[in-house]
């Protein structure tokens, strides 16, 4: 199955030929089944970020969910606040801003990325002398 994204076509060729989805495939349960993102849960989780404007800019264009809702925290940060699948699409894509990023909520969230950060300061501060 290719998966392309659609946001990011400038044009497309309607074509004459008659397209057929392979026997028993649903659009529809494929989206649900969380193909595209790894689904960790069929819940979906509201998301609260606060996210360095400059990093985060693009989520005015491409937003995450129909009810996201962003505002700016002050010149420099904008808070994001979205329901959105509970994926490890959306955890690895959340931890590629490094510190330009802060899960505020869901709780569980944070304090599993904030144990990520402490397990890695450990692996990359230097060793002590003495």
């Amino acid at each position: 199955m290719v998966q392309l994204a659609l946001h990011r076509f400038v044009e497309v060729e309607l074509l004459d030929e008659e397209s057929h989805p392979p026997e028993g495939f649903d659009l529809d349960e494929y989206i649900s089944s969380g193909a595209f993102g790894l689904l960790r849960s069929a819940e979906q989780i509201p998301l609260k970020l606060k996210i360095n404007k400059r990093r985060g800019i693009h989520l005015l264009e491409t937003p995450l969910s129909a009810d996201q809702q962003v505002a700016a925290e002050n010149e420099k940060y904008l808070t994001l606040r979205a329901t959105v699948p509970d994926t490890a699409q959306l955890e690895w894509w959340l931890m590629s801003f490094g510190a330009d990023a802060e899960v505020l909520e869901p709780v569980a969230l944070r304090e599993k990325f904030a144990r990520i950060v402490h397990d890695m300061t450990k692996v990359y501060s230097p060793p002590c002398d003495g």
